[in-house]
């Protein structure tokens, strides 16, 4: 287990006074490179984190909400323990965000548990249980979480990026969840945001694609636990346990264990998965796409931060919540842009083989216009006048027709 002896939580952005609690508080763990041992692996690493944690103090963080991050990193590396000091000391100040850094020793005896042959095990052991367990009452075991209604609990790898509107929509997800009639479930949930930025360092600068992914990746995955009575009462709701993978089987196991998992999308993203090109996992991510949204050059990766929430390319859909696999309601979406209405549904996420989908252009009982029976989820209509709808129909391989309308546009 992690040996934090003596070592307390160091909070450079506390504010006296303190204001009352929010409705919700976002615990963000980042656990920085935790057993690497090699000085120029740490640098390399350092010099990614800056990035990371630059981005954490750019949040912009809601009036009901509070935001604390905590920094974990291994009394060993004080040379990088010092630089993070010195950033969090030019941090500016946040009546409604605290970054705090946590110094832990590793056992002299070693990690108990685990796959020796695996690598993610050796170099981050306090990402498994049960010692991200044992991390967790250690880093907060002062913490006050039965002041506030709603604790999110979310973690960050030491080598990606949130957008400022991150902390945002993950408020905004959680909340909508609690709300939306397809998740069936009033107890802890644990969210997985597929919408996604990936971005591809090069020598050019480096790209950002918005896609929707088959996976819910590390600083996009969460548990929403309502009225927590103490840290220990949700030390097991790791967001490392949150699968990456939402399906039926999945959400079917932890619904045994009483958690609703279940996948979110339809909202700009905020997470950024930066491939360095030297990670541990494969540098294309592409494989994971369901579908592409579109992509942004930035020249560095300073820049990466500073690409703002209106230029991100996003699904068209509002906010959605479901289980890939399982069935869910046809849905379709309309937006008009200039005299053009752009049509979207959620035919990826439904049941079958061989799906075809076709829209009509629709004013009142008066068909205007229509694209044919197809696999594309998108379609669009040129010219369209005001007050019209889209009516879609999905047609399965047994000719099982399903209908769904748009709101007017």
């Amino acid at each position: 287990m992690p040996n934090s002896g003596n070592a307390r939580p160091l909070d450079l952005l506390r504010r006296e006074p303190e204001p009352e609690p929010a409705f919700t508080l976002v615990l963000l763990d980042v656990l920085f490179c935790d057993n690497e041992q090699d000085p120029q692996i740490l640098d390399r690493y350092f010099s990614r984190f800056e990035h990371t944690m630059a981005s954490l103090q750019a949040q912009e963080v809601p009036e009901d909400a509070e935001l604390l991050v905590t920094i974990q990193i291994s009394a060993d590396k004080r040379p990088w323990i010092d630089r993070v000091v010195a950033l969090l000391k030019e941090s500016p100040a946040s009546i409604r965000s605290r970054i705090r850094l946590f110094e832990y020793e590793h056992p002299a005896e070693g990690y108990e548990g685990g796959d020796p042959e695996r690598l993610d095990w050796v170099k981050k052991p306090n990402l498994h249980s049960p010692h991200r367990e044992q991390m967790f009452r250690d880093t907060h075991r002062d913490l006050r979480v039965d002041r506030y209604r709603r604790v999110i609990r979310v973690g960050l790898d030491d080598d990606d990026i949130w957008m400022p509107w991150q902390t945002a929509t993950i408020c905004a997800i959680a909340s909508a969840a609690r709300l939306d009639p397809l998740v069936e479930h009033d107890g802890v949930l644990a969210l997985g945001m597929v919408d996604t930025l990936v971005g591809y360092a090069g020598e050019n600068g480096i790209d950002v694609d918005s896609a929707q992914l088959k996976r819910s990746l590390t600083g996009e995955k969460f548990h929403v636990i309502d009225d927590p009575e103490s840290v220990e009462s949700i030390a097991a709701y790791s967001p490392s346990a949150v699968p990456e993978r939402i399906d039926t089987e999945f959400h079917e196991r932890f619904a045994r264990r009483g958690i609703g998992l279940y996948a979110a999308g339809g909202y700009t993203p905020g997470f950024v998965y930066m491939r360095w090109g030297q990670n541990l996992s494969r540098q294309g991510k592409e494989y994971l796409e369901m579908k592409r949204f579109g992509r942004v050059h930035v020249d560095g990766p300073a820049d990466v931060a500073r690409i703002s929430h209106g230029d991100v390319p996003r699904d068209g859909l509002r906010l959605w919540f479901g289980v890939p696999g399982a069935a869910v309601p046809l849905k379709v979406s309309v937006r008009r842009l200039g005299n053009d209405v752009k049509v979207e549904s959620n035919l990826a996420f439904q049941q079958g083989k061989n799906l075809k989908i076709a829209y009509y252009l629709m004013r009142g009982a008066e068909r205007l216009e229509t694209r044919w029976y197809s696999p594309d989820p998108e379609a669009e209509f040129k010219d369209v006048p005001a007050g019209v709808s889209v009516r879609a129909y999905l047609r399965a391989a047994d000719g099982t027709i399903t209908r769904a309308e748009s709101e007017k546009v």
